[in-house]
């Protein structure tokens, strides 16, 4: 955020921002404050503060994500059964041919469905978000469950973009969806009303992703558990996409060959989690900040 604020453009805008508010505004860089508004009248501080507040908004909705909220799907069925799914696709003969190796695949133990990604800055925002949270079992998850545990099914394969022969995520459908898609919006809607979340044009799609283009793409984060290669030339695969970049994969025939392909049946899901980017819990995956019962 702080370096965001020192570019050009950023200082433009809030150049004009004073001119306007007929204040002065200073970037200050401590730890705790990034702004210092100057005026002779309340009233123009407080213009200026609401157009910095749009201002500053705008420009952490860009930022990298720090958090996200999820429900893991790491149960034993569902992990036990990607592995077979990745397996089968691993010992294919055109693997090669559809620019696929282990990297493309998501750690079993990783597994989950997300509602939404936060930019978390400081400790109010990360408290703020933990309450928002907190609230939603009592506003959102009782009054939609009340004491009927959430179940779906798992089942099937589809890939994000419309042309399964340019894949970057292929992910697996969730179906018995209803109840999960009450909860997963009105979540959502808790967290953009308390501007910790930017506003979602469309309802949260409900997915898990199992292979993804940017999963090989970074660098140092091999997993020990899928360091055995797909085939003999993969290797050399991910070498050259790491050179060109982000690269698509042909997934047209996973998707017709797993159409039917069941995941889980019946699976019962436990909580939702408001976990920070990279860090990872005992049980492989990533550690919660909070998190509520289903």
């Amino acid at each position: 955020m702080r370096s965001h604020l020192t570019s050009k453009k950023i200082r433009s805008k809030i150049k004009s921002i004073a001119k306007e508010s007929k204040s002065l505004i200073e970037v200050i860089l401590p730890k705790k404050r990034f702004v210092r508004i100057i005026a002779l009248k309340e009233e123009q501080i407080s213009v200026s503060e609401m157009r910095l507040s749009s201002l500053l908004l705008q420009i952490k909705h860009k930022l990298p994500f720090t958090h996200f909220i999820s429900i893991p799907f790491n149960h034993e069925v569902m992990q036990n059964n990607f592995n077979t799914f990745r397996e089968n696709i691993c010992k294919h003969p055109s693997v090669e041919q559809w620019n696929i190796n282990s990297l493309l695949f998501q750690n079993p133990n990783k597994i989950h469905l997300t509602f939404g990604i936060l930019v978390l800055m400081t400790d109010e925002e990360r408290t703020r978000a933990t309450r928002t949270l907190q609230l939603c079992q009592e506003e959102v998850v009782k009054p939609i469950l009340g004491d009927k545990p959430l179940v779906v099914d798992v089942k099937g394969v589809d890939v994000m973009n419309r042309d399964p022969n340019k894949a970057h995520v292929l992910y697996a459908k969730i179906q018995n969806t209803n109840l999960l898609q009450s909860i997963a919006d009105q979540v959502v809607d808790r967290f953009v009303k308390q501007g910790l979340m930017a506003k979602q044009k469309d309802p949260v799609k409900l997915h898990v992703t199992l292979m993804n283009s940017l999963f090989r793409l970074r660098k140092g984060k091999r997993r020990k558990s899928l360091m055995s290669e797909c085939s003999d030339g993969s290797s050399e695969i991910s070498m050259k996409n790491k050179k060109k970049g982000r690269q698509y994969f042909d997934a047209s025939e996973i998707v017709q060959n797993f159409s039917d392909f069941t995941f889980a049946e019946n699976l019962t899901l436990n909580e939702i989690h408001l976990s920070k980017v990279s860090y990872v819990d005992k049980d492989g995956y990533y550690a919660a900040m909070e998190k509520i019962n289903l």
